[in-house]
């Protein structure tokens, strides 16, 4: 029977019986293994979060009637002047939707995106028009509804501010109706 020392302990391993504790040869091929899935690790990381970010903004934008497609295909027409990643696309998906909004009507006018019409399914009404108003209250589509540690503050402190918009601008109406009379 063979014996060897492994230089990662002091303890003599013989080939018959072989544990990764005890014998250099597996600890260094278990090391190797560990090295290579960490390595495809990184690259399925970058992968996976892309697709996460893909399948957000697409969610997003079939809100305001366009597909991830066309809504990427208008972001890259000259006459868009659009230049956000995927990554800042799908937190405004998420966490700003007017601000979303905002985008893919400035996608669907300047690039001339075509509105895409879709069916409505149980709770989630996907048909809406991407016409921008000066004091929104609530987005016609409420895609996060059932997340509440977003939705529910979010929307709370979003209603608070839209509040506070047009109680303003109905003071200035008001004072401007008081200045021409």
């Amino acid at each position: 029977m063979l014996i060897r020392r492994s230089p990662l302990c002091s303890v003599r391993c013989p080939l018959s019986s072989p544990s990764a504790s005890h014998c250099y040869r597996l600890a260094y091929r278990r090391v190797e293994k560990a090295l290579q899935h960490s390595y495809e690790g990184r690259k399925q990381k970058k992968r996976q979060y892309r697709s996460l970010w893909i399948a957000r903004i697409n969610a997003g934008a079939r809100a305001y009637g366009v597909t991830y497609g066309r809504l990427v295909h208008g972001m890259a027409q000259p006459d868009a002047q659009v230049q956000l990643n995927r990554k800042m696309l799908a937190q405004l998906a998420i966490y700003e939707p007017f601000s979303f909004q905002a985008v893919v009507h400035t996608v669907q006018t300047e690039a001339a995106v075509p509105l895409k019409e879709y069916p409505t399914f149980g709770l989630l009404q996907t048909s809406v028009t991407a016409d921008v108003r000066p004091v929104a209250r609530q987005p016609a589509v409420h895609l996060w509804r059932e997340v509440p540690s977003i939705s529910d503050r979010y929307f709370k402190a979003q209603q608070r501010r839209l509040d506070a918009i047009a109680e303003q601008q109905a003071d200035t109406a008001a004072q401007a109706k008081e200045a021409k009379a």
